[in-house]
Formats: C-alpha cells, sequence, structure tokens
C-alpha cells in the first residue's frame, strides 16, 4: 500500500511542532509531507499531494496541546471555528470547510479498536471529533477525497515545555513516533482485508 502522512509547521510561537518530528521518525516507505497552519493553504496543499502521489490511505497528524494522550479522531466537522487566527490570519466563526457537504464525516479505521490496543503500551484514547480549528478542516478535506483516513492528535512533547506551566500534559515524543508506527504496521497489515479500498 501506499500511504500519506501529513503533519504541520510550528505555530503560537512555538519552535517546532511535534506532528511533524514525529511523523520523520517514521519509515521511508511512507510519503511524508508538512503542511502550513491554514484553513486554505493546507487544503490545497493536501488535494494536491493526493493528486501527485495518488496514495492508498491518508494519515494526518497534528498537535493538540492539553491533552495527555494521542487522541485518535472519529468524525471530521464541516465547520470552521477559531478564536485565534491561523498562520494566515483567518479566523473564521462558523463558516463550512465546504459549503453543501454533510456536515460531518466518519473514519472507516475501527478508532475505538485501535486506541484500546495502543493504549495497551502507550496513552491513547479515541476522540469523537477534530475540532474545529485547522487540523479539523485538513481531515474534513482527507475524508472528501473519498480515500480512507484517520488523524490523530498527539500531545505537545518535552521539547515545549519551557514557559508553560509546571503541570501542562505532555507525553515524550518517542511515544507518540511509536503510537504512529503501531498504526502504520497496522495498516501494512490489514490492507489486504480492509473493505475500502
Amino acid at each position: 500500500m501506499k500511504l500519506l502522512i501529513t503533519g504541520f509547521e510550528p505555530f503560537g510561537g512555538e519552535e517546532l511542532n511535534p506532528s511533524f518530528e514525529a511523523i520523520k521518525t517514521l519509515s521511508e516507505r511512507h510519503e511524508k509531507r508538512l503542511l502550513p497552519v491554514s484553513y486554505k493553504r493546507a487544503a490545497k496543499r493536501l488535494q494536491e499531494e493526493i493528486r501527485s502521489i495518488q496514495p492508498d490511505a491518508l494519515l494526518c497528524v497534528g498537535q493538540a496541546g492539553g491533552r495527555s494522550a494521542v487522541t485518535l479522531e472519529r468524525f471530521a466537522l464541516n465547520a470552521m471555528y477559531a478564536e485565534l487566527p491561523d498562520c494566515d490570519g483567518e479566523c473564521p466563526h462558523g463558516s463550512p470547510v465546504e459549503k453543501g457537504a454533510p456536515c460531518a464525516l466518519e473514519t472507516p479505521f475501527p478508532v475505538e479498536t485501535l486506541a484500546a490496543r495502543i493504549d495497551r503500551e502507550i496513552r491513547c484514547k479515541p476522540s469523537y471529533h477534530a475540532g474545529t480549528y485547522v487540523c479539523n478542516a485538513t481531515y474534513y478535506t482527507a475524508l472528501r477525497s473519498g480515500l480512507p483516513a484517520l488523524f490523530v492528535h498527539i500531545p505537545y512533547c518535552e521539547h515545549q515545555l519551557a514557559g508553560k506551566p509546571e503541570q501542562t500534559p505532555y507525553l515524550p515524543l518517542k511515544d507518540s513516533a511509536r503510537v504512529l508506527s503501531l498504526l502504520t504496521e497496522w495498516l501494512e497489515e490489514e490492507w489486504t482485508h480492509f473493505p475500502h479500498q
């Protein structure tokens, strides 16, 4: 199978984004791309990469500061709402990702089963929607492509704790990378049995 894996550039004053740092550790068999934290440009770049690479499936990864576990997202919402602007200054307040499209899209992957399996080794939980920021809009775009897609949110890593409150939740970068590795292994093992090829 051909897998396209995406992560995001740093934003919000951070020097790194653990989503891209984690995917850089994965096998070179997979196509890995960096996306901007921009509602418009991230969607456009993802669509361009899908056309160019023609992957079998998509694994999109983003940062969820404040969470203490990796979360696998079940739904993408057709809604954009931001309290802080994206890197292009866009700050939508309830506009759709795509006008006239479904209110929500669901991944075909078994997020509860996968999260429970991974959680035996590393903190991993199911989540039922990917928020309303650029991560969610990118996930919605991924699922609208018709390809099997999954969005994974990972917490802050240890390199981001300077200047944050002492009790800020985080997960070591190696653990987040291990979760992504387990997910790609599962995809490779199960792909021939997967009904959404």
